[in-house]
């Protein structure tokens, strides 16, 4: 997911690491996928070994 090596402040989020709750909201956005849920989020996460709170490096 190439939002999540993004800062959230480039989409206009005031925080600086993505949450489950916010980058749900930007994918659903995006039109990236129609719904989800958070817990299907970071498990998808989960399984691509990618970690939210690391510094993005974009």
């Amino acid at each position: 997911m190439a939002i999540c090596c993004r800062p959230p402040r480039e989409y206009g989020y005031p925080i600086t690491h993505w949450t489950g709750t916010e980058l749900a909201k930007e994918v659903i956005k995006q039109g990236i996928i129609e719904t989800i849920s958070v817990s299907h989020l970071n498990d998808f996460l989960k399984k691509q070994n990618y970690n939210r709170t690391a510094p993005a490096t974009g």
